[in-house]
């Protein structure tokens, strides 16, 4: 899999990343010739995301941030609750509490389906999961209206993205719903490269879905960070060979000194910085 990424974009075909969108980058410019980029409501200044620029590992020249979704750049429990509770209703069975479903977010939807099963059944039953699978996908692909993005994330991500770095998503999500929310975002567009929880034959902590999206943008462990909000995205980074940054914000269920990250931070705004600080620690 590591071999892929040096090799995997001419010998497979994969599209490379071509460098930032001109319609991202326009729009960052825009914001930044206003006064409104968001370097202007930071104590640091676009130079220190040029000197995060250089915070890849043993000083390779960072290229990539790979992000995962749920619980990182957007927050989507409000939706997937009441996309399994619409399931529930449906079969017959009693409904979760919000904390409950919360809590069963980020190994992607089957797992989710079979904790949400055994909490209100007491065990899984390979029909009636299968059933509860299929139709909890019908419904969390059109699940939007409780779905919000965390503050200060877009602005970031073009700023990113403006500046030259390539954006990736690895994320547990199915690409059904993984697509369905980037659309109605207005996301579309914005990575280049994305990964779903049904993408390959295994999902994260696995490093493949990772490495792959790397592979895609012919980008190098050592040249890519990766942020995600939780343990699963802590081991998929670590398992992957790349830094870790941690949004505090998401759904983990740990502390943050036990998922060890590289660094964390909870304002997206802030997110320049700490790379800086990873950088020079």
């Amino acid at each position: 899999m590591r071999a892929m990424i040096s090799r995997g974009c001419a010998r497979r075909g994969w599209r490379s990343w071509r460098g930032p969108d001109p319609q991202v980058t326009r729009r960052a410019a825009r914001a930044e010739a206003s006064g409104g980029s968001i370097w202007g409501k930071m104590k640091a200044g676009p130079e220190e995301l040029s000197e995060a620029g250089r915070a890849g590992s043993g000083g390779t020249e960072l290229r990539a941030i790979v992000f995962d979704l749920d619980g990182t750049l957007i927050d989507s429990a409000p939706d997937i609750w009441h996309a399994a509770n619409a399931v529930l209703r449906e079969a017959g069975l009693p409904e979760v509490s919000f904390e409950q479903s919360r809590g069963f977010i980020g190994r992607g939807a089957r797992i989710f389906v079979e904790r949400m099963e055994r909490a209100v059944a007491g065990a899984n039953a390979a029909v009636r999961t299968d059933h509860l699978h299929a139709r909890f996908l019908h419904f969390y692909e059109r699940a939007h209206d409780g779905t919000r993005v965390y503050p200060h994330v877009p602005e970031m991500l073009a700023e990113l993205q403006g500046r030259g770095l390539a954006l990736g998503l690895c994320t547990n999500k199915p690409m059904g719903p993984a697509r369905a929310v980037l659309a109605h975002l207005g996301w579309e567009g914005l990575f280049a490269s994305v990964i779903g929880g049904d993408s390959l034959p295994v999902a994260k902590p696995d490093p493949a879905p990772l490495l792959t999206v790397l592979a895609a943008m012919c980008c190098a462990p050592a040249e890519a960070i990766y942020i995600g909000d939780s343990e699963t995205d802590a081991e998929t980074a670590a398992r992957a060979g790349l830094r870790f940054g941690l949004f505090t914000e998401g759904y983990r269920k740990g502390s943050v000194a036990a998922l060890a990250p590289d660094f964390h931070f909870s304002d997206y705004r802030d997110l320049p910085h700490a790379m800086t600080r990873m950088r020079a620690a």
